[in-house]
């Protein structure tokens, strides 16, 4: 019995460790390594990636200070991951920065994907210290046809990001990869 339990116990400490690596330690969701661990090498035909990123985010730290901040990404967060829900590949990547993976997707349903997530984040209701603090973001996606390396289909990703962003900011830009793209990999 003692054997076991300590068993047990040794199997339970792992879980937490495993779980501590792969969490976001603010933000209480899944950071850059749980999912770089499970994106395949070759992105296959029909999977999208979507690069989102929360918009004028150094002006809330600038003017309120980092415990606004850190709420924001909390709030953010919680708000993308509870739209989305458990099976998500959905992950806090950096900073400001999120990503998710959708393995089958086409344009419209990743355009889609990426309004929820834009929507979800415009309508919250952030409160700092008596005053309300609007957010928005913007989100830039990427949908192969055919099998590419998913180094390029995030690429693309964050390409349709900039463009968001230079766009004026609170929306979503798509850029597919075509099947004739010069220097497209598998």
């Amino acid at each position: 019995i003692a054997m076991f339990v300590l068993i047990l116990v040794q199997e339970r400490a792992e879980q937490r460790l495993i779980a501590l690596t792969e969490t976001d330690s603010l933000t209480g969701i899944r950071n850059r390594h749980w999912m770089m661990d499970r994106l395949p090498r070759l992105a296959p035909a029909c999977s999208a990636y979507l690069a989102i990123d929360i918009d004028h985010f150094k002006q809330v730290n600038d003017r309120y200070g980092h415990a606004a901040g850190d709420q924001v990404l909390v709030a953010v967060a919680q708000g993308m991951a509870n739209a989305l829900g458990e099976d998500a590949i959905f992950a806090r990547v950096g900073g400001e920065e999120f990503g998710l993976y959708l393995p089958q997707a086409s344009d419209t349903e990743a355009r889609s994907a990426a309004e929820l997530l834009r929507t979800t984040v415009e309508a919250l209701r952030i409160f700092y210290e008596g005053q309300m603090l609007s957010v928005t973001l913007s989100a830039g996606v990427s949908v192969t046809p055919g099998q590419r390396s998913m180094s390029r289909l995030v690429a693309r990703a964050d390409e349709a990001l900039y463009a968001a962003k230079g766009g004026g900011r609170n929306r979503v830009v798509l850029l597919g990869l075509r099947h004739e793209e010069p220097g497209a990999k598998p």
